[in-house]
């Protein structure tokens, strides 16, 4: 089992959808579980919201007392004196980094986040936790993007720019099941980063990660990769469900949550949230284009709000399709449904098993989550079920919940 780490030095936030609000509660074969948050200083106490974050991918920060798709493929045309890589999806030969020089422009705009939270020791008595993670700007009158893993949960937050100052941070918006936070500081003069686009990214693009690693003194850590992989999915440890991630070999070492990853322009791309405790060079970053509609609403003390079709399940196999019961040996078998839910309304019933939606085949609850993480409230979807030995086709409008 994959353990990832968590690259901010907070504990995570609870977050947790409302009961009934989880599309499954059981990672497929694609998605690794297991992933805690490292910690240079003290761990956190067992009962700490803050230190349950990523169970799957160890959330990147730092606390003190599916496989990808879209991938294009790739060939080596090689010469007497020089080897071209081209892709064969786009035929774009592979960009160059300057290194120096998006470090240099960088690190300006990425900050360090200090935070003091309140857990409880081992005899449930009340402590004091202090964490740190990362930060960069978004804009020049003092907003922050980060991890929600990093500031969720925190009574106190500090903001420490690339020339020591240190201001007071407010966080102003949060959205645990997707990991992102804003907060503000009062400040003028900024320089935000520039927003890329990681739709453009392919896999081998070169990529530069900035961030507070380890809570070292003397600034921003910088470390180079490329992108490992597209369309990463990965479950966490209080049972939230991260998508669309980009998974990149440079490292990613606890205090380096909520930082910028970078492309060859310098530009954000990503934003870096967990890596892995028990490989190496294997990290993960949300996808800027996921991220950014959503940080968006929380800069405007917005909650984001997703869609809901109402489904609890589990993944069906060929090992437990017979103790289940049902006819078919994989899909998404539905435990629960919720009260006045789509699902409800719509017809499914517990002892169902979703097969499709739509036009996209279910094999595992996975698949039914990361379809729905792409739609948005009130869209009709088309649901086929298996119920017993008899296929039904029904149909769901989707509702909505504050994510």
């Amino acid at each position: 089992m994959t353990n990832v780490i968590d690259h901010s030095t907070e504990t995570d936030p609870e977050g947790s959808l409302p009961p009934g609000s989880d599309e499954s509660d059981t990672a497929g074969p694609g998605s690794p579980t297991g992933w805690l948050p490292p910690s240079p200083g003290a761990e956190p106490a067992p009962s700490s919201p803050r230190g349950r974050l990523l169970a799957a991918v160890a959330v990147t920060a730092v606390l003190a007392s599916g496989l990808g798709a879209g991938v294009g493929v790739m060939a080596a045309n090689q010469s007497s004196d020089s080897t071209t890589i081209v892709r064969q999806d786009t035929a774009r030969a592979a960009a160059a980094i300057d290194t120096v020089s998006i470090v240099a422009n960088s690190k300006p705009s990425v900050v360090s986040i200090n935070t003091i939270t309140t857990g409880t020791d081992i005899f449930q008595q009340p402590v004091t936790e202090q964490g740190t993670g990362t930060g960069f700007v978004a804009s020049a009158d003092g907003l922050i993007y980060t991890n929600a893993h990093v500031v969720g949960d925190a009574i106190e937050v500090d903001v420490t720019l690339e020339d020591g100052t240190t201001k007071k941070g407010k966080v102003v918006g949060v959205n645990a099941t997707d990991d992102l936070a804003v907060v503000k500081i009062e400040a003028t003069g900024l320089v935000p980063l520039p927003i890329g686009s990681s739709a453009d990214m392919r896999v081998g693009d070169p990529v530069v990660a900035i961030g507070n690693s380890l809570a070292l003194p003397g600034g921003p850590t910088a470390t180079e990769g490329i992108v490992s992989a597209l369309n990463r999915s990965i479950d966490t440890s209080n049972g939230e469900y991260l998508a669309r991630l980009i998974q990149t070999d440079a490292a990613i070492n606890p205090g380096n949550s909520g930082g910028p990853l970078l492309n060859a322009k310098g530009e954000v791309i990503g934003i870096n949230t967990a890596g892995a405790t028990d490989a190496q060079n294997v990290g993960f970053a949300i996808a800027l284009d996921t991220a950014k509609p959503i940080l968006d609403e929380l800069a405007k003390g917005r909650p984001w709000v997703k869609a809901f079709l109402g489904v609890q399940t589990q993944d069906v196999t060929t090992a437990n399709a017979g103790q289940l019961g049902v006819s078919v040996d994989q899909g998404a078998y539905v435990q629960g449904v919720t009260g006045e839910s789509g699902a409800e309304v719509a017809g499914v019933q517990v002892g169902d098993v979703i097969i499709k939606v739509d036009d996209t085949e279910v094999k595992v609850g996975t698949d039914l989550r990361l379809f729905l993480s792409a739609k948005q409230a009130g869209d009709k979807v088309t649901i086929t079920v298996q119920r017993g030995d008899t296929t039904k086709v029904l149909d769901a409008v989707l509702g909505s919940v504050k994510a």
